[in-house]
Parts: C-alpha cells; structure tokens; sequence
C-alpha cells in the first residue's frame, strides 16, 4: 500500500512540473504578443501623425488655390453600398508576420460601380409601362418601400406632377400600392372598359407590326386567359388571307405566329402585282398624219325648242326616252353665254347637259336601305298608289335604295317575265346580302295619270310591293318633295306631274274572303294575335304564411336588426 502511494504521488509531481512549464511558456508568449502589440500601436500611431501632417500640408496648399465657381453636383438618389472592410488577425494559424493583405486582394477594392439607370419623365401617357419600369428601378437598387413615392416624384412633369402634389398634400398617399392604384385610375383607361371584349373585337387594320402593338397593348391588361385563348384571339384579328396561311400552319404558340404573320405578310405582299403608272408620252413621228377634226354640231334655241316638242334627242334623230343612249356615242360640248341669253334657253341647255353626261346606273352592286326592305315608314320615304298591269300596288319612293325592287312572290301574281340572275347579291343597310332571285324588265308602272318603263329586281321585301329607288329617280330630273304633306313634284316628258302619297292606313275589319285571297297571292309578311288575360285580384289582406315572400324577407330583416 506505502509502494502504491509513492508511486502516486510521484506522477502527480511530474504533472505538476509540466503545467508549470507550460505556464511559463504561455507567460513569455503573452509578454511578447504585448510587446507585439505595443510595437505596432507605437508604428500605427507614428503613421498617423505622419498622414495629419501631410493632410494639413495639402489643405493649407489647397486653400491657396482659386477655384471655379461651379454649381456641386446634387447627391445621388440612392446611396452606393459601402466596401466591407475585413480585418484578418496576424496571429491566426498559418499567418505569417505580415499585418497587411497582400497586393490584388479583392477584399480590399470596392464593388464595380452601378450603371446609371435613366427614366423618361411621367407626364400622364402610358401609365402601365412607367409604373414598370419604376417597379424594375426599385428592384435593381433595392430601394426600401417607404423611399419609393419619394424617388418616384423627380420622375414626374406636367399634369403628373400636379396630381401628384394634391394627392400629397390632401394626404391620399399611404404606400407605394396605394400610389400606383390611384395613378392607374387617373391616367389609365376607364375602369369600365371591358378589356377581354376588345381583345376579342381588336382587328387589323393595316400592318401586321401595328396590329402586333394594338394586341400587345391590350392584353397587358386583360388576366386569365389562357395560352390557346390568346393564340385564337391574334389569329382572328388578322387579315382573312393571313389567317388561311396561318390554319395551314398550325402555330404551337403566341410567339411562333407572331413571327410567322411577319413572314406571310411579306409573302402575301410580295405577291401582290405592282403597276407603275408610266408617264413617258409618246414622241409625235413625222409620218403621223393630223387627226381629222370632229363635226361640231351647234343647236340653236329655236331647233332645241324644235326638238323638245316633238321628243327627239338633242345629239341624235332618234326619239328621246328615260334612259335613252345615242347611237354612236356622242362627244358632248357645252357652251353658255351670262349675258343676253334668256332663262328658259340656260335650263335647256342645263337638261341636255344632264342628259348627255349623266352615266348609266351600275347594278354590280345593288343596295337597298334597311327600313326600305323591312317596310318602315320613315320621313324620308314616301308611299304611293299605283298599279302593273291593272293590278293595285304600293310602291316605295326611297332615296337611301339604289335600284329598283319588287316583291319576289308578286311577279306571278301580276304575270311579269322574269330573267334568272343567281349569282347577284343586293347589299341591306345592316351590312347582310341576301341573293337576287332575278330581274323583271320595262315593267308598265302607272303612278297617277303618268306611265313609266322601270326595270326591277326580284327580292323580299316587306310592307311595299315596289321600292323605286336612285335608278328611278334619276330619271325625272329635278324633283321637288313635300314630306310633311306627303307629295312629289317633277315634270315628265314635258307634263308637270304631282304624285300624292299614301297616309297612314287604320286599323280595319278583314273577313274571310279577303283573307283568304291574300293568303293565295302570298300578300301578307306577319301575323299578330293579341290577347288580354285577365288575372283575378284579391282585396283581402294575406297574413302569415299567405303573405308575399318579398314582404316576408323584409319583415324578418326588420326583426333581426331590433333582436
């Protein structure tokens, strides 16, 4: 046991002297680290008052110096990140004695400098675009949400900035969001405006690149829709021959037929025939023999007279109708004297002019207005009596028509030939076409004690049985309309003829025969049944459960605000 315990307490000595010895070591090694220290404080100190001597010596040299007066430049908007300094210990492992970074050590240079970002002005046009591209400045410096009105008002001019002072100063303004709402509602579009509609209704109307920007500009503001939405959307705006090129295609995306509506637009462009007007004259040759002059024939007042009364054209020996042409065509000169020529002389003169220059009426493209073909009676329109044939019919004056029209169902009531015509179309005032069924021509039409030859196309018409339209009334002449009165004055042939118009039938009495006889001949366009029911009414008060259920609702709204 005595053994154990030496021997115990011989280690414990030995342990003790390396403890001691490591003291020691750690004593000399803080002695020399202070030492260290108080080296480098004396050299940093030393260097101090060397730079402050140097700093006094500069500025009291730049005191002497006379500088420009120039205006400072302002402070930036937004401050630049400050270099981080890292200080690294000298006595770290692995350190060596050198306090400084070595040379290139990046720690030691700033961050490259941030490229200055310009953006235009907000003077109240396009509101969208200035608020993203404010939302992208403040996101690239990563500006706090309480500087941005702030910054956001040096970006403002014009009526913008004067907004924005009264929406300031009323204290309108809480946060950015609050800001850029109020500002879409100014200068943005109507909050009304149905976006997706437009988008829908939005049309090329002339290049595919301006088309592109009218689409652009719209569905920005339209959410929600779906890629093949927007793709079905920009194939229906554009032109019809774009559209078939591009259903051939079968673009995937918005953006491949974006690129390829660019491309077929230049195809379809490029195949387009172009025809420069020459304007080259040719040179007159030597052995070209001068043009034989044309007979000049000159009417005077007596022969016009002359002719006038017995019907004959003025240029030609053949008798004069509506719608007459000289055979061969005429070159038609006019030449009139203001003084010493008598009235009566200038209206001829005037009614040979319109006669000789007056073009023939084209039926390439039949109108007829759209009260016209539905039969409604408006101011400018006027009805008349007249008969075909011995029959009674109800003719249309309208000057909005351009031709002349009858009831398709009539022609084989009067007995009228009719000519196949299947491919004509005739224009409606509503923008529809509806098919010619055929035309009827010199129908005998007698409207009052005059006879006129009028040519007629076959259509379905409503509540008249003619429509006489700008092909009929070309031929009077001058024409002078009572709407209010309800007449028609011109002179015919010669004869001043006065057309009375039908007023507004009343309402009468039909028995069976004469409904019968309309339904055979296909007169009649509608029928209308009116009926009265007679719904019985109660004086008697319902309570309770009888009581209306509006009433009941309310009632029990009633209760529960006094509960």
């Amino acid at each position: 046991m005595a053994e154990g315990a030496v021997t115990r307490a011989k280690d414990h000595a030995k342990q003790i002297s390396k403890l001691h010895d490591k003291y020691q070591e750690h004593t000399t090694t803080i002695a020399d680290l202070q030492k260290y220290t108080a080296d480098k404080l004396s050299t940093l100190t030393t260097a101090i008052s060397s730079h402050s001597t140097i700093l006094q010596d500069v500025v009291a040299k730049l005191s002497t110096l006379t500088l420009p007066t120039t205006t400072a430049p302002p402070p930036p908007l937004l401050p630049l990140p400050q270099p981080s300094s890292k200080l690294s210990s000298p006595f770290a492992a692995g350190s060596s004695s050198n306090t400084f970074p070595p040379p290139g050590d990046p720690s030691v240079f700033p961050p490259p400098r941030l490229p200055k970002l310009e953006i235009p002005l907000f003077s109240g046009d396009n509101v969208q675009g200035w608020v993203f591209q404010m939302e992208r400045f403040f996101t690239y410096h990563r500006t706090p949400p309480d500087q941005k009105m702030t910054i956001a008002a040096f970006y403002m001019t014009g009526i913008a900035l004067q907004w924005f002072q009264w929406m300031h100063s009323t204290s309108q303004l809480s946060s950015w969001e609050v800001f850029t709402h109020q500002l879409d509602l100014r200068f943005g579009p109507s909050k009304f405006i149905n976006h997706e509609a437009q988008l829908y209704k939005l049309k090329q109307t002339s290049t595919v690149e301006a088309y592109l920007a009218d689409f652009e500009n719209v569905s920005t503001r339209v959410t929600g829709l779906s890629h093949a939405n927007m793709l079905n959307c920009f194939i229906s705006g554009l032109h019809d021959d774009i559209q078939r090129e591009l259903s051939i295609l079968k673009p995937y995306t918005l953006h491949e037929a974006m690129g390829l509506a660019k491309l077929l637009e230049d195809k379809c462009n490029t195949a387009k025939p172009f025809f420069k007007k020459s304007t080259a004259f040719p040179t007159p040759s030597a052995s070209t023999k001068p043009a034989t002059p044309l007979p000049l024939k000159r009417l005077t007042p007596a022969e016009m007279a002359t002719r006038r009364a017995q019907g004959l054209c003025f240029n030609c020996d053949d008798k004069f109708v509506p719608g007459h042409r000289c055979r061969p065509p005429q070159f038609l000169c006019l030449m009139t004297e203001n003084d010493g020529v008598p009235n009566e002389v200038q209206l001829a003169a005037t009614e040979v002019t319109i006669q000789g220059e007056q073009p023939e009426l084209m039926i390439d493209h039949p109108q007829i207005s759209f009260h016209a073909f539905t039969g409604q009676l408006i101011r400018s329109t006027l009805k008349l009596a007249g008969s075909i044939n011995g029959q009674s019919v109800v003719v249309l004056i309208d000057g909005g028509s351009t031709n002349n029209f009858i009831q398709s169902r009539l022609t084989k009531h009067l007995g009228l030939t009719v000519q196949t015509s299947p491919h004509l179309k005739v224009t409606i005032g509503n923008g529809d076409s509806l098919g010619c069924a055929g035309a009827c021509s010199r129908v005998p039409l007698v409207l009052g004690e005059a006879y006129f030859a009028v040519d007629l196309l076959l259509l379905p018409i409503y509540g008249a049985d003619l429509v006489l339209g700008v092909q009929w009334l070309s031929e009077l002449g001058p024409i002078l309309f009572d709407y209010k009165k309800l007449w028609m004055e011109f002179d015919y042939k010669g004869v001043k003829t006065k057309l009375h118009g039908l007023t507004q039938p009343s309402i009468a009495q039909m028995t069976l025969n004469p409904l019968s006889r309309s339904l055979q001949t296909d007169s009649i366009a509608h029928f209308y049944l009116l009926s009265v029911d007679h719904v019985p009414t109660s004086t008697e008060p319902k309570i309770g459960v009888q009581a209306p259920p509006h009433f009941r609702q309310q009632l029990q709204s009633l209760l529960n605000q006094f509960r």
